[in-house]
């Protein structure tokens, strides 16, 4: 306890040397002179004592004056004054409570009137803010909605400028490739006379190449006349003792002379210059067969008789038909490319 009066002796003092402009009222001076009274200070107590006797008193100042003097007569063991001065706070306070009852009403009805004013005011206030409100927000979302406004109209006249100009450049495009399907058309037809004129002279030189083939081969094969003559000769008129010795002696030298291998060779190579490689394609084609069987069907080929075939490859006549039907059999059950050409000129008729 004592630590605390020694604290607030020292706030105090340090509160009183503060300076300041501030005008203190008679209960002011009053809390100062109770804290001299507390403290035991007898002079500042009677100094601050006269100063708040002298100040001006409000009602509620009276209440804390007389406080002082109720606390400074008790100090000072006058209890008759304290006494007084006790009667008279209380004489204060009822006066003080019923005055401020009254008022209160008065009060009251002054609030109730300024809170109702204040509400109406706040109400008037509100509704301008609303309506500002609503104004500003209309006007904003009517500049929006115009600026939208404009802003697609804008686009959608840049999209249409857009639109327009692929429109102009497809067009142009369009005119650009009507002009090269013209002119592509114009030479494709052109084209087409020269390819046409090029089919029919293809078709003409063809004509006449299988003419020219034909022609070669008959040529080639009446180069063996003599021989079949020769040959047909001796079957006929073999019989004859006469004749026979001078043809047989004639028909024998001839032979000789084809029989030997570099006149075969020679044959078989008149044949391939002349039938597009036919004996060439034979051996590829049917590598099976025996080298008597390439010379048999290349004599055949060449266009000799079957009866000069019979004295080149030594055989019977009769032998002649089996062994040609016996090597066309043969070549149909391969799988050769070429196997109907070598048939058909296996089938094909001499002409001795």
């Amino acid at each position: 306890m004592e630590w605390r009066v020694s604290q607030i002796q020292i706030c105090f003092r340090n509160l009183s040397e503060f300076k300041t402009n501030i005008n203190l009222t008679a209960t002011d001076y009053a809390h100062i002179t109770d804290i001299y009274l507390n403290l035991g200070e007898k002079d500042s107590t009677e100094k601050y004592l006269n100063i708040t006797l002298n100040k001006d008193q409000r009602p509620l100042d009276k209440i804390s004056v007389h406080s002082l003097l109720l606390n400074y007569y008790k100090k000072t063991h006058n209890y008759k004054k304290a006494l007084q001065y006790s009667d008279s706070i209380f004489a204060l306070q009822d006066s003080t409570v019923h005055q401020a009852l009254k008022q209160s009403v008065i009060t009251a009805q002054r609030d109730l009137f300024r809170i109702q004013t204040n509400i109406d005011r706040k109400k008037v206030k509100r509704f301008r803010a609303y309506i500002f409100t609503g104004i500003l927000f209309a006007i904003i979302i009517f500049s929006f909605g115009t600026a939208y406004h404009k802003l697609r109209i804008r686009l959608k006249n840049v999209e249409i400028d857009r639109k327009m100009n692929e429109v102009f450049i497809l067009s142009e495009q369009n005119k650009y490739h009507e002009d090269i399907n013209n002119t592509l058309k114009n030479n494709l037809t052109i084209q087409s006379k020269k390819i046409s004129q090029l089919t029919d002279d293809l078709t003409s030189q063809q004509e006449k190449s299988n003419r020219m083939k034909s022609l070669v081969e008959n040529l080639f094969q009446d180069k063996w006349h003599t021989i079949n003559v020769l040959c047909n000769e001796f079957f006929e008129k073999g019989t004859s003792d006469k004749t026979l010795a001078s043809i047989v002696n004639y028909v024998e030298k001839e032979i000789t002379k084809f029989c030997n291998p570099n006149s075969l060779n020679l044959i078989e190579n008149g044949v391939n210059d002349c039938m597009d490689n036919i004996i060439e394609k034979l051996r590829n084609q049917c590598p099976r067969f025996k080298q008597d069987d390439y010379i048999f069907i290349m004599l055949i080929y060449a266009g000799f008789s079957p009866r000069a075939v019979c004295i080149f490859t030594n055989i019977k006549l009769k032998n002649y038909y089996n062994k040609r039907a016996r090597l066309i059999e043969r070549i149909e059950r391969t799988d050769a490319p070429d196997k109907e050409l070598f048939i058909a000129k296996l089938k094909q008729r001499s002409k001795y």
